[in-house]
């Protein structure tokens, strides 16, 4: 006969074991030699590699292995021990893959993934001062030089995420002041601020801090070009270089993008001897209409002919620079962040849009 306390182990080990969501289901793509991190632990790295095991195991739905969520059945419940067993097991082999040799050395003995996590944790997460230092230094050196936007927004982005990790945080979920909100908006406004300070002087002529007489009191207000300004402006600069780069920086303005009924043709004219100085033209003005749609249908026009060019293309495309001459960019406005907060949304969208725009 059959033991019915053996049958129901065995059909809730089948249960928990066989379904996706639990924590014990192993999928068969998951071996022990699988590598969930790109870059492994090698001492100096434990901030950066952490977030990133943390992210993997969190998609495996195994964190519970690590920060005892999931403890160790009892011996009495011998088939969900054996699940356990083979799933700790399992995240300790990759754990092992993702550090380095000298490293695992020192936890391969360690019988649960539990404590591998600790004893890296305190061997090697930096106390807080001498990595708040670095960090900090770091900071204050920053500046954009000859790189991008883009590039000098994920460096500046890279240690100002390392840098919060080292903020402590309320735990308890009781706060009903709105100090921590109040907290948190502080730091952003601390991020934003160090990323204007560390952007060239073509940027920075347009976000300074300037003394201002409101209902009778002095402050200080930090003033920003608000988003389509700073597309403008950005317009503006590269305009101008481009005008400048071509010798039609004092030529003469032109109301309109293109000669009315004007006729192109790609066997008619002569040809230009100089064919990659028109291909070079024509991808720079590709580059502004992203946020130029009043020349976008002459570019494209234009763009048309970059195999073969002929004078009379290249007459349009010198047509197309006076039209530019006209009209460069909008005038800037400005938004008083003191008087006029932005939301910190919106500051953050302000960022992102100036990294997308890639200019030095």
């Amino acid at each position: 006969m059959e033991n019915p306390d053996l049958s129901s182990s065995s059909s809730r080990f089948n249960s928990v074991v066989d379904d996706g969501s639990s924590p014990f289901f192993l999928h068969h793509l998951n071996s022990p030699s699988l590598l969930l991190v790109s870059q492994p632990l090698t001492g100096n790295n434990y901030v950066s590699w952490s977030c990133a095991m943390l992210i993997a195991l969190s998609v495996k739905n195994k964190l519970g292995f690590i920060n005892g969520t999931i403890p160790r059945p009892t011996p009495g419940d011998v088939s969900l021990l054996n699940a356990w067993v083979r799933n700790n097991k399992m995240v300790i082999s990759w754990i092992l893959n993702s550090i380095s040799k000298e490293i695992s050395a020192s936890v391969i003995y360690f019988e649960s993934a539990q404590d591998i996590w600790i004893d890296l944790m305190e061997q090697y997460q930096q106390s807080n001062g001498p990595r708040i230092f670095q960090l900090r230094r770091e900071l204050v050196n920053l500046s954009q030089g000859s790189m991008f936007v883009s590039a000098y927004f994920t460096k500046l982005k890279t240690i100002w995420d390392e840098l919060s990790n080292f903020r402590p945080t309320c735990s308890c979920a009781s706060c009903s002041c709105g100090g921590i909100r109040a907290l948190a908006d502080h730091y952003q406004m601390e991020y934003i601020i160090s990323f204007f300070m560390g952007l060239n002087e073509s940027f920075s002529q347009d976000v300074w801090l300037s003394k201002m007489i409101d209902r009778g009191r002095l402050h200080e207000g930090l003033y920003v070009l608000d988003a389509e300004s700073l597309t403008n402006h950005v317009n503006s600069v590269n305009v101008a270089q481009l005008l400048e780069d071509t010798s039609f920086l004092s030529s003469k303005p032109i109301v309109v993008p293109m000669v009315p009924n004007i006729k192109l043709s790609s066997d008619e004219g002569d040809l230009l001897e100089d064919v990659p100085a028109y291909r070079r033209l024509i991808g720079r003005l590709l580059y502004l209409t992203i946020s130029r749609p009043d020349i976008a249908f002459v570019v494209h026009k234009l763009s048309q002919y970059v195999s073969k060019p002929r004078k009379s293309h290249l007459d349009a495309a010198q047509h197309l620079l006076q039209y530019l001459k006209a009209s460069p960019g909008q005038v800037h406005k400005l938004v008083n962040l003191f008087t006029k907060p932005l939301p910190i949304s919106q500051l953050q969208s302000l960022l992102a849009k100036m990294a997308m725009l890639d200019v030095q």
